[in-house]
C-alpha cells in the first residue's frame, strides 16, 4: 500500500471520531475512534497527503538532524551510560567521518547506534 492511500485510509476516523469496519460477509458497523495517533516519517509530508489530510493532525513536530554539538552530547550521554571513557578525538573522528566520508547528516540515533558495542538481542 502506497503511503498516501494508508493516510487516506485514516481520514475519516481523524476527522470524524469513527470508523467504518466491514465484516467478511460485507456487513459494516460504526464503532468509536478514541484513538491518538502518531504518524513519524523521514518523508516529507507534502509529498505524501493533500492539505485536507494535514490539517486534521493539529500537532506536527519536525526533529531535524542533529547539529556536532548535539551530536557530541549525545555521544557522551551514551558513553557515560555504557561505562566508557568518552574520548573528544574520537568523537570528531565520528563526526568527519559520518559527515565527509560517508556524506551523510548526523541523526541523533547514530551515536545510539548498535555499532558502540550493544548486541542484538539473543546475542
Amino acid at each position: 500500500m502506497r503511503p498516501c492511500e494508508l493516510l487516506n485510509r485514516w481520514m475519516t476516523p481523524l476527522d470524524r471520531r469513527v470508523d467504518f469496519l466491514t465484516l467478511p460477509g460485507g456487513q459494516k458497523f460504526e464503532i468509536p475512534f478514541e484513538l491518538i495517533v502518531v504518524f513519524a516519517t523521514n518523508l516529507d509530508p507534502n509529498e505524501l497527503a493533500d492539505e485536507a489530510f494535514l490539517r486534521r493532525i493539529p500537532n506536527k513536530i519536525k526533529i531535524d538532524y542533529a547539529t556536532p554539538a548535539q551530536f557530541v552530547e549525545i555521544f557522551r550521554n551514551e558513553c557515560g551510560r555504557r561505562l566508557l571513557d568518552c574520548d573528544d578525538a574520537i568523537v570528531q573522528h565520528a563526526i568527519r567521518f559520518i559527515t565527509q566520508e560517508m556524506k551523510q547528516p548526523l541523526a541523533q540515533r547514530s551515536p545510539q547506534s548498535d555499532r558502540l558495542g550493544r548486541r542484538p538481542y539473543g546475542q
